[in-house]
């Protein structure tokens, strides 16, 4: 449920996949009762973009997005996404919506996912077009209703960072890694539920969006560890190599809008990355320490909408290269 609230942010307050937000506690009250959001590691990571939040699921940033954009607005984001109350669905009234508080199907999510890859249009589905009768005459047509639901550029955003979660987050293992180069590329989001009684993978193609639940019909937890990656991934993948080894034309890329520039930027400054940036994440694999607290990553080739792109190198780690230099000399 994430990418609703992270597109919301993008539209409403400009946001961009380097805004960078602090991981740390939060402790809400509802009705007298304690609620403290953990991350799926059951750790902080500190300042954190925009795009690292998307490919490693960040709990607290999800919280954090929500309560800026607010909960109103969120609620509104997710009807304009097709997720609406009905009968059998209600939508919580707090925060722990940001991490899928509310129940939805595979369908619904699927067709919720479409705008990411059609330049921001919501297509209201049916399970059928029309009805005829046995001579061939129509009874009843079901129209495809379409409708704006953000600009084409920051859907385009949206999938960007969504490839992000296949090429480097969440997605990589089961997904990404063993992903055929000349296969089109991929996007798509893992989610897993507290106590993992649900493992989702939605995901898409330039051309196909497909949605993958696993769960028990009575809600019992999967097992320890059993997260959307590892369980749902593993079939996004097998449905999507099929359909591609039988398909002989295939539009490969995502359609990349006109106003999109693409930046190398550090992970924990969200700024342009600078050679101090790769000179310290080198520096923290060789001592071990790389996935410690100083953990940060090295994002390449992030999409922004041109005039939001950052513009300066990296402050946190000017200047960290030539420190290090020094020691290495005295050693």
């Amino acid at each position: 449920i994430k990418p609703f609230f992270f597109a919301g942010v993008l539209e409403d307050l400009h946001y961009t996949p380097g805004t960078v937000i602090i991981d740390e506690e939060l402790v809400y009250y509802y009705a007298g009762e304690e609620w403290a959001p953990r991350n799926y590691e059951n750790r902080f990571f500190g300042p954190t973009t925009i795009q690292e939040a998307m490919e490693h699921s960040r709990n607290i940033i999800a919280v954090k997005v929500l309560n800026n954009l607010g909960l109103r607005r969120g609620i509104q984001w997710l009807n304009d996404f097709g997720l609406e109350e009905n009968h059998r669905r209600s939508i919580p009234r707090d925060l722990t919506l940001s991490l899928g508080s509310m129940d939805g199907t595979a369908l619904e999510i699927a067709r919720a996912y479409l705008p990411f890859s059609r330049d921001g249009i919501y297509i209201n589905t049916e399970p059928y077009s029309a009805i005829y009768d046995l001579s061939g005459e129509m009874l009843m047509r079901r129209p495809v209703q379409e409708r704006i639901n953000m600009s084409d550029e920051n859907a385009y955003l949206m999938t960007s960072m969504m490839q992000g979660v296949i090429q480097r987050g969440t997605g990589y293992e089961s997904v990404g890694a063993n992903w055929p180069s000349e296969f089109p590329e991929l996007a798509g989001k893992t989610g897993t539920t507290d106590k993992t009684t649900d493992a989702w993978f939605a995901g898409y193609s330039p051309e196909y969006t497909v949605v993958v639940l696993v769960a028990f019909d009575q809600k019992r937890s999967l097992g320890e560890g059993m997260s959307g990656g590892r369980v749902a991934g593993p079939i996004f993948r097998d449905i999507m190599y099929d359909i591609y080894e039988m398909q002989e034309t295939r539009q490969k890329e995502f359609p990349v809008p006109s106003r999109i520039v693409h930046r190398d930027i550090c992970g924990e400054s969200g700024q342009l990355l600078s050679r101090p940036c790769l000179e310290t994440r080198n520096e923290l694999i060789a001592r071990g320490q790389y996935g410690s607290e100083e953990y940060y990553h090295i994002y390449r080739d992030i999409a922004f909408k041109e005039g939001t792109e950052p513009q300066k190198e990296c402050e946190i780690h000017a200047g960290k290269g030539e420190d290090e230099e020094t020691d290495n000399s005295n050693d």
